[in-house]
């Protein structure tokens, strides 16, 4: 059994779902006052913008507007597959970043980040699972875990930042 994060499940594997994670698009306030607040995510293009080069290709960040997918182009200097050195980044002023709200979430509460366009949702959608091969039995032991995982998370899970602009 595994715990993933994925907004893909493979072939040939049985997954629960414990919970969403959600994304959101966040900047330091030093960053925001030298180069001002993003309005729509068309303003994007005029910004320093870092994230996951495996999520997010051409440079593009979809959003959800109107009940329609919306893609903009980002000029990103910094592509990488670690949210951590992302966050970093967003946290040190460099840029505006797409991050899951897991990891932001202290970050957006203490003020250190600032979510962005929260009423544009992204399109990047992923999900915590439980994962398992698919067996004509399933362990009682392995059952009861994936039960006590289920009950710890909810939806919106624990870590949900309250995002709201407040700039």
């Amino acid at each position: 059994m595994a715990v993933r994060i994925t907004n893909h499940l493979d072939d040939g594997v049985v997954a629960r779902r414990l919970t969403p994670i959600n994304w959101v698009v966040c900047a330091s306030p030093a960053y925001l006052a030298r180069h001002g607040v993003p309005k729509h995510p068309r303003d994007l293009a005029d910004h320093e913008c870092c994230h996951y080069a495996s999520l997010i290709r051409q440079d593009r960040w979809s959003f959800i507007i109107d009940e329609e997918e919306y893609s903009v182009p980002v000029h990103a200097r910094l592509k990488v597959n670690n949210s951590e050195i992302i966050a970093s980044h967003a946290l040190a002023g460099r840029a505006i970043a797409m991050l899951p709200t897991y990891l932001v979430g202290d970050h957006l509460r203490s003020g250190e980040l600032r979510p962005l366009l929260t009423e544009y949702e992204p399109t990047v959608n992923s999900a915590l699972y439980a994962i398992y091969s698919p067996t004509r039995y399933l362990m009682a032991k392995v059952r009861c875990f994936i039960d006590v995982l289920s009950a710890s998370f909810a939806d919106p899970p624990y870590w949900e930042a309250v995002v709201s602009e407040g700039i």
